[in-house]
């Protein structure tokens, strides 16, 4: 059985080893992606949050023709934005 991740958040900080601002680690995208093939998934559609959160996916997204981006806004993360969304967007 093969499985497709449609909410993979890697652009997340955490992935790239920052917890509540600060370094603790090395950034271990790549592992996880490992470890998600090694047990059936082989595509994955990377989750943004923020404007940020975008640009990382799509940088993580070139890694492999089987990864897809999404680019938007969370609610949760709406602070991010700037006053203008056309502008954000």
């Amino acid at each position: 059985m093969r499985f497709f991740d449609v909410a993979a958040n890697l652009g997340s900080s955490q992935f790239s080893g920052v917890y509540k601002g600060k370094k603790v680690h090395d950034s271990d995208i790549k592992d996880v992606i490992s470890r998600a093939e090694n047990v059936g998934c082989d595509h994955l559609l990377l989750s943004a949050s923020n404007l940020k959160d975008s640009k990382d996916c799509l940088k993580i997204s070139e890694l492999s023709n089987k990864f897809f981006t999404t680019v938007g806004l969370h609610p949760a993360k709406a602070n991010d934005a700037d006053k203008d969304m056309e502008k954000y967007f």
